[in-house]
């Protein structure tokens, strides 16, 4: 198992394939080298998929508090513009 969280459990394969395609999906809006992605989900397995998925589509990311989420972009701190966010349902 590559992740287990609540009674989920994701084998290294599923863990893979599910991060590309939102690796494919960030890359398609523009996600690559240089740019800072908002990653505001709560820890869990989609957590997980998201760091993989934006680091496999060139970017980085940057860890958010969920119960932020109605902060607005690039008032996390100096330095901190962040272009898209990836966010929990």
């Amino acid at each position: 198992m590559a992740v287990s969280f609540q009674g989920l459990q994701l084998t290294y394969r599923e863990v893979n394939l599910q991060a590309n395609r939102l690796a494919h999906c960030l890359q398609s809006k523009g996600v690559g080298p240089n740019t800072l992605v908002g990653l505001s989900v709560p820890r869990c397995a989609d957590f997980v998929i998201g760091i993989l998925a934006i680091l496999k589509a060139g970017g980085a990311y940057l860890p958010l508090d969920p119960s932020l989420s109605g902060r607005p972009p690039g008032v996390y701190g100096p330095g901190c513009e962040t272009g898209p966010f990836a966010c929990h349902p």
